[in-house]
């Protein structure tokens, strides 16, 4: 989730479309994993290059599934907080490899990322019993 303050509004939405708002400073006060994820649109005789800040797996599935030949998605990277990552700050890393493991019960996601890290956000258990009844690739480069 990502908050928003009045104060924080750029007043030109009329230059990005009626429905647009701009805003100079975005909050983000949940330490989950997010992901900034890259998105090239054509346009006859141009490319535009668009960066997403998305919080959750299903948003970033949605996006998937939106791609078309006017709409890929360039690179998703992986922004963790330090309890993940195992280090005293947020990592931003590439995406390799999302990928959903689900028990009877439970969930877990694992990112692997370009470096070989692995991290796993949800219910460890499912993760290390092994006793998943499906595995699912959601994102893989």
């Amino acid at each position: 989730m990502f908050r928003t303050h009045k104060q924080a509004e750029i007043p030109l939405d009329e230059l990005y479309g009626g429905d647009a708002r701009l805003w100079s400073i975005v909050e983000h006060s949940l330490h989950s994993p997010w992901f900034y994820v890259s998105v090239l649109e054509g346009h006859p005789g141009q490319t535009l290059c668009t960066m997403l800040i998305v919080q959750e797996v299903p948003v970033l599935e949605a996006l998937l599934a939106l791609q078309s030949e006017t709409m890929k998605i360039e690179s998703v990277q992986l922004v963790t907080p330090s309890y993940l990552n195992n280090t005293d700050s947020w990592r931003m890393e590439g995406l390799s490899e999302l990928v959903l493991l689900q028990s009877a019960d439970s969930h877990c996601y694992q990112f692997l990322v370009e470096c070989g890290r692995r991290y796993v956000d949800g219910d460890d258990a499912v993760q290390m019993s092994g006793q998943w009844i499906d595995r699912r690739v959601i994102y893989q480069c």
